[in-house]
């Protein structure tokens, strides 16, 4: 009897972290979904998971980058329309204890600091 029980609950997780993982997914594809279309020319997204966000690494080409780098108010401007507004199906998605968070990078190189809670700015954060 107990010999059954072990395929049945080796199945089980396996069934359960393969739904969980397609809804992290899921999450990813919604959120590159959302902001693709609208970045800048040239800039590339890459879009993963980090503990309690969905990490959105953002490459402007290296010109621009740098130029933004020195300008934090037009970086700020920028990042603040590459978030999901409030009403976007995402934020149903991620509940209310996750975020998606807009990270610049510069040559492959990123600095917490210059992170952008999303949730933050579309008024949702607790």
């Amino acid at each position: 009897m107990k010999r059954g029980r072990a395929p049945a609950l080796l199945l089980a997780l396996v069934v359960a972290s393969a739904a969980a993982f397609a809804q992290d997914r899921t999450a990813r594809n919604i959120v590159a979904q959302n902001i693709e279309p609208k970045l800048p020319p040239h800039w590339q997204l890459h879009v993963s998971e980090r503990e309690k966000i969905l990490l959105v690494s953002l490459m402007p080409p290296y010109q621009e980058a740098f130029d933004l780098w020195y300008d934090p108010q037009r970086q700020a401007a920028v990042l603040r329309q590459l978030c999901p507004a409030a009403g976007e199906e995402i934020w149903k998605l991620l509940g209310s204890d996750r975020d998606v968070v807009l990270q610049p990078t510069v040559g492959g190189k990123s600095v917490p600091e210059a992170q952008v809670s999303c949730r933050r700015l579309s008024g949702l954060a607790n």
